[in-house]
């Protein structure tokens, strides 16, 4: 059976709405603008990366914003198409069928912001609204099982953001999220909606287009859909990852600092990444309402 697989990797916080305690079939993955609310973090690109082979062209209605090589040995096999995703949304199928199969190691951001407060999920969040909104771009899945990987076998705790102290023991978190998609035998190609803005005449209207992913049958390992959201900084080691708190700002009224809490890398404890740590809430779609602990 013909497989593509979503590989979901730096500032992505997945909110999985629920109804009435069941979940509903859906996730989506909310881009995080890090320069949202005036912060000095620097900019980070929300993109998605293809293997040229795995692009079905005739399906496919909107171009690549630009073609980059990677390493291979065929150059078939080697180029990539890029699309920038800012303020865009993408819809991966049409069923509700997307469940979580593993997210053991993937840290709760409404356990992490519980305190005493109900926490809400901001409505404009779930939108994406390029610079003017606390994500740069949503990607809804529908279909598939998810699984939170650690690829870099980092280990955190998280500290209070004001104190930095902490006692916690380190552990290791996940710093990458992937989504496996079965096709049906009778279907060739995935095919995801893109939703972009449309900038004129009316800047309220928008453009839907198509974008096919096809499993090459000489190079079905090639089947993998890369999303990025990252700066260009070189990997280094940062003992508080400060950037961390941009992830509160998807909640309606975002935890203060005495309260927020931010990840400790341990100095000894895997190798260091860059942007690596999403987040996972559960939201009741009734009143966006934050779940914690759910599973």
């Amino acid at each position: 059976m013909a497989t593509v697989t979503l590989r979901f990797y730096g500032r992505f916080v997945f909110a999985e709405p629920y109804d009435k305690g069941s979940p509903t079939g859906k996730l989506n993955v909310l881009a995080l603008n890090m320069q949202y609310g005036g912060g000095s973090f620097g900019p980070h690109h929300v993109l998605m990366c293809v293997p040229r082979r795995a692009v079905h062209t005739r399906l496919t209605t909107v171009p690549p914003t630009r073609k980059a090589l990677a390493f291979g040995t065929e150059l078939q096999n080697c180029e990539h198409f890029v699309w920038d995703l800012k303020g865009c949304a993408l819809q991966v199928g049409t069923d509700s069928r997307f469940m979580f199969k593993d997210r053991g190691q993937l840290p709760d951001l409404g356990a992490l912001a519980a305190g005493t407060v109900k926490r809400i999920v901001d409505p404009g969040s779930l939108v994406p609204g390029g610079d003017s909104s606390q994500v740069s771009a949503v990607i809804q899945i529908r279909v598939g099982k998810g699984n939170a990987v650690a690829m870099f076998k980092t280990e955190y705790r998280f500290v209070p953001e004001g104190t930095k102290e902490g006692k916690d023991k380190f552990l290791v978190q996940a710093d990458l999220v992937e989504v496996t998609i079965e096709l049906p035998p009778q279907e060739t190609a995935l095919s995801m909606t893109l939703t972009t803005p449309r900038t004129t005449p009316a800047r309220d209207m928008v453009l839907q287009r198509t974008i096919a992913i096809q499993v090459p049958d000489r190079a079905p390992e090639l089947t993998v859909v890369g999303f990025t959201n990252v700066c260009g900084a070189l990997p280094h080691y940062v003992r508080f990852d400060e950037e961390f708190v941009q992830n509160y700002e998807v909640l309606v009224g975002p935890p203060h600092v005495s309260l927020r809490l931010i990840p400790e890398t341990s100095p000894t404890g895997g190798e260091a990444g860059d942007c690596d740590i999403p987040t996972y809430l559960a939201y009741d779609i009734a009143d966006n309402s934050v779940i914690v602990g759910k599973r």
